[in-house]
């Protein structure tokens, strides 16, 4: 199926592995061209390179800050535009919710709720 996605850019989040990889994917089989990031750089990179030349990946953390706008730029600086953002995240690690501390909720917090609102945020002011 033909969605006119060919040479546009988008910037897909969680996307070494699960749904994020499965949209990347999608979207480079369209045409598309798709900024890959996960924070573990060889599974980023190992992903980019199994989906194509028209992948390129990233290691980054969505719990960053910085992070929306430096990925904004990588798409526009290795592919010429930005289009949009697909944000597939994890959250905390699995296991009862009693068994998960403190940190772990506040660290799965930062990366989904906060990443997730900034990524959007940015991504819609452009």
């Amino acid at each position: 199926m033909d969605l006119g996605l060919k040479d546009r850019v988008y910037v897909v989040t969680g996307a070494s592995r699960g749904l994020g990889r499965a949209s990347a994917e999608a979207l480079a089989a369209d045409g598309a061209k798709v900024v890959v990031t996960g924070r573990d750089e060889k599974s980023v990179t190992e992903a980019a390179a199994s989906i194509g030349p028209n992948a390129f990946g990233v290691a980054a953390d969505n719990a960053d800050p910085a992070v929306a706008e430096r990925l904004i730029a990588v798409a526009r600086e290795r592919f010429g535009r930005f289009d949009g953002i697909l944000i597939s995240v994890g959250g905390p690690p699995p296991g009862l919710a009693l068994d998960t501390t403190d940190e772990q909720w506040r660290s799965a917090f930062d990366s989904v709720f906060l990443g997730t609102v900034r990524l959007a945020r940015t991504a819609a002011a452009e």
